[in-house]
């Protein structure tokens, strides 16, 4: 609370969180050791001091479901409508540590042992990759309507 007040005092106009998930579980699986609550409550008082706000859900986990893609949809409804939320595939980087449980999972590593021009490969884990974009496209659906239902 004391930061974002600083910030917004020194002129901070806007913030861009990576809160990742809404559901403790996946959050808690990769190693970000905070409750979703937490995130929605600093994610709030930005906005209460008219900071503008954005925030970034990942889909695709390892071991993330259908039930905590879920979860983090409804929790999204305890946060501000003005907040401008960005929904991505997950992007995995060579020596990132959940890059080597994607590789445990049997992630192909192909894009990074040769010459490449395409973007990225998201990390679809149990998902196919037309599930991973038919999420995407839901998830940023769920937010488009809710902004439009609340403005």
């Amino acid at each position: 609370r004391e930061l974002l007040i600083l910030l917004r005092q020194a002129g901070c106009q806007k913030i861009f969180y990576g809160v990742d998930s809404l559901c403790e579980k996946v959050l808690y699986s990769v190693g970000r050791k905070y409750d979703p609550s937490l995130a929605m409550e600093n994610l709030n008082l930005a906005v209460s001091l008219g900071i503008k706000t954005e925030m970034n859900i990942i889909i695709g986990f390892p071991g993330e479901t259908e039930r905590d893609r879920v979860e983090t949809l409804k929790n999204s409804g305890r946060i501000h409508k003005d907040i401008d939320v960005v929904v991505n595939g997950l992007w995995i980087l060579p020596g990132a540590e959940i890059y080597e449980m994607a590789l445990r999972d049997g992630f192909n590593e192909s894009y990074w042992l040769s010459e490449h021009e395409e973007a990225i490969p998201f990390y679809t884990g149990a998902l196919s990759k037309d599930e991973m974009h038919g999420w995407i496209r839901r998830c940023e659906s769920y937010f488009v309507l809710q902004q439009r239902v609340h403005k």
